[in-house]
């Protein structure tokens, strides 16, 4: 398995540090993808009850891991960005911090003694190159009832310069997803594509029509006050859009992007 998982990824943490950086600034802007994929998997997990043991991966900003640590769950984390996890520290409340651990490295950092109730893998897969190997990973590291909820970006169709700077490998269809969520021992419950029609028409609209990527748009004109403002604005006016449409249409094949509630396999219980 280590060897599988040696390359973890196609960025370093150090640029990953850079950027980083500038999707906190989309996130602080009011990112309409972020947004509602947010809202949609803080809707998955647990609320208050027996206190489970969660697995963060990839925690960035910290959103998932402070959710579950208030509503009275434990969660590791881990990033190979050190903003990352330095971020999601910060935002984790004191009193709660016996609740919390979080450090930085790729997966293969992971002890195999390690084993969850739940495990949080939100656009990670992308950045692996060997995206199976992650996913029996992930799998060996699940208490036999546990699940895992997993996001990732869709639609090869919709590549753009925004991937490449995002260091992504691939996005996916909906056969490959779960094609290998299934040979690697899990077993979907619930998959939704998010992000139709309004974010799928913001997103090729963004790209046949900025003259750069959308990302390094954030990062030039996010920290100007005008700047923000527009961009504010911007979010704001497609995220109500989003709101009225995009989050009651979860189940076609033509969203931006995957999130998937899976469980173990039975038979291999």
């Amino acid at each position: 398995m280590e060897t599988d998982l040696k390359r973890f990824s196609s960025l370093e943490g150090e640029q990953y540090d850079t950027r980083h950086l500038v999707w906190e600034t989309a996130h602080q802007l009011g990112s309409p993808i972020y947004s509602l994929r947010r809202s949609l998997i803080l809707g998955l997990l647990p609320d208050r009850g027996d206190s489970l043991h969660f697995l963060d991966v990839g925690c960035g900003t910290g959103d998932y891991a402070r959710a579950l640590v208030e509503r009275g769950h434990y969660v590791d984390a881990i990033d190979i960005s050190q903003s990352a996890v330095e971020q999601t520290l910060n935002r984790i409340p004191e009193r709660l911090r016996s609740q919390f651990h979080a450090q930085v490295g790729d997966f293969s950092l992971l002890g195999d003694q390690s084993r969850y109730d739940g495990i949080v893998c939100s656009e990670v897969m992308e950045h692996v190159q060997e995206d199976e190997a992650l996913l029996r990973r992930l799998r060996s590291l699940l208490l036999p009832h546990g699940s895992l909820i997993l996001s990732v970006p869709a639609d090869p169709f919709l590549w753009s310069q925004d991937d490449v700077f995002s260091g992504h490998v691939r996005r996916y269809t909906r056969e490959e997803l779960v094609g290998k969520l299934e040979r690697a021992g899990f077993m979907v419950e619930q998959i939704w594509s998010y992000g139709y029609p309004i974010l799928r028409t913001y997103m090729r609209l963004k790209t046949k029509l900025l003259k750069e990527n959308g990302v390094r748009l954030v990062s030039r004109h996010g920290q100007e006050v005008g700047g923000r403002f527009v961009l504010r604005f911007a979010s704001l006016v497609i995220n109500a859009f989003v709101w009225l449409l995009d989050r009651h249409i979860l189940r076609t094949n033509k969203g931006i992007g995957f999130i998937v509630l899976c469980r173990i396999q039975i038979a291999d219980k």
